[in-house]
């Protein structure tokens, strides 16, 4: 309409004020929630805001909306990927329908895969991990659902009606657990069924006698299925007992369930500590056999002289003759992890020996040491402090 200009309610007008009231008004309307039918979950997210749909099948065959939210994006959220944005979607509508959704079957239509965005990231984003761990309490499927079928919660995610400056985060953290009262014997069949060890005997159980195969015999042939429940057949003399079978990372008071051979399970915090134990002391012993083997006061100067240790040398006879060392050498190069770099003062037969030797390997040059072969035959020498000490006599 344009700046004063003239308003005319008319014709045109009035018939689509009209259509409008009808198509509101008209079935199907909005029903009261009823856990014993068909329910779908429709979400949707975008940069704006995210909202959910809770809709019900009824008698006439129609879907028909029972609840409805949206909220607003944070400055944070907004600047999420369209992938999580629909996941976040999910997870908000989920805890929002929480009362209505626990203990039934339903179906989440989504316009995104974001279950998929979901399975990628749960190992490597602790956020996402922990909103996959929400899913863990509904039995639901989710499927995809064309654009084209869903404008209805397009436009209320569009149009977000929540200012809220809560994160899902927040909101998760400050949610109210609902707490279901169980015996203890339900505990244990909710354990057993949730065990997928325990699960399989359970099925095997399930089936006749003549259409289990003989490994699946072997198997289940100490427990028996009494109602929903498995048992542990213990023979007491003459009598049989029938126990509870526990899954083997439960404790607690359902311990008091279990038959002698749960007795020596072992603790999985006790475990853990018998391994740090054992890893602290490897790395002891490890320790000192390093330190065993380096030397840390035995340390040489570029310069100083030293002998060698060598290999004895096969020659059919006994290497006791042998010399043990070789030398004298000289340091030219001190390497890290006390290796040094060390060659002959003079060569010999027109060439000069060098190699590089770990300290241990390496003792200091002593002219009066009396082992055989550690001096240079036919030569006199005084004992060296540095290679430029060092004079021959000819």
């Amino acid at each position: 309409m344009k700046k004063n200009g003239i308003f005319k309610w008319e014709k045109v007008p009035e018939e689509l004020f009209e259509t409008l009231k009808r198509e509101l008004t008209i079935q199907p309307i909005s029903a009261l929630y009823s856990p014993e039918v068909k329910t779908e979950v429709h979400t949707d997210a975008c940069v704006d805001g995210i909202a959910g749909m809770l809709l019900q099948l009824g008698s006439d065959n129609k879907w028909h909306l029972v609840y409805c939210m949206s909220k607003k994006t944070t400055e944070t959220e907004n600047k999420y990927h369209s992938s999580k944005l629909e996941l976040m979607a999910i997870v908000w509508t989920l805890e929002g329908f929480r009362q209505f959704l626990l203990d039934i079957s339903f179906t989440v239509v989504s316009e995104c895969q974001a279950l998929i965005y979901m399975n990628a990231k749960k190992s490597s984003n602790h956020q996402i991990a922990r909103w996959s761990l929400l899913f863990q309490e509904f039995n639901f499927e989710i499927c995809h659902g064309p654009g084209v079928r869903m404008f209805h919660i397009d436009a209320i995610s569009k149009a977000p009606v929540l200012n809220s400056s809560d994160t899902l985060d927040s909101l998760i953290e400050n949610k109210l657990e609902v707490c279901l009262t169980l015996s203890v014997e339900d505990q244990v069949l909710m354990m057993q069924h949730a065990d997928d060890t325990l699960k399989e005997l359970i099925l095997i159980l399930k089936k006749d006698n003549e259409d289990r195969i003989k490994e699946e015999k072997q198997k289940v042939q100490n427990y028996v299925l009494k109602g929903n429940g498995l048992f542990c057949v213990i023979n007491y003399g003459a009598r049989e007992r029938l126990l509870f079978v526990i899954p083997k990372s439960k404790d607690g008071i359902l311990r008091l369930f279990a038959d002698e051979e749960h007795e020596v399970w072992n603790d999985l915090e006790k475990v853990q500590l018998e391994a740090r134990e054992k890893i602290a002391k490897g790395q002891e012993k490890m320790k000192a056999y390093y330190d065993k083997k380096k030397s840390g006061t035995l340390l040489f100067d570029k310069g100083e002289i030293m002998v060698v240790r060598r290999n004895p040398k096969a020659t059919g006879e006994s290497t006791k003759a042998q010399s043990r060392y070789r030398g004298p050498m000289v340091v030219t190069e001190i390497l890290p992890s006390d290796t040094y770099r060390i060659s002959q003062l003079e060569p010999s037969n027109g060439r000069l020996y060098a190699t590089t030797a770990r300290v241990r390997e390496l003792k200091a040059w002593n002219e009066d040491d009396d082992e055989p072969g550690m001096q240079r035959p036919k030569r006199t020498v005084c004992k060296p402090v540095r290679s430029g000490d060092f004079i021959p006599d000819r």
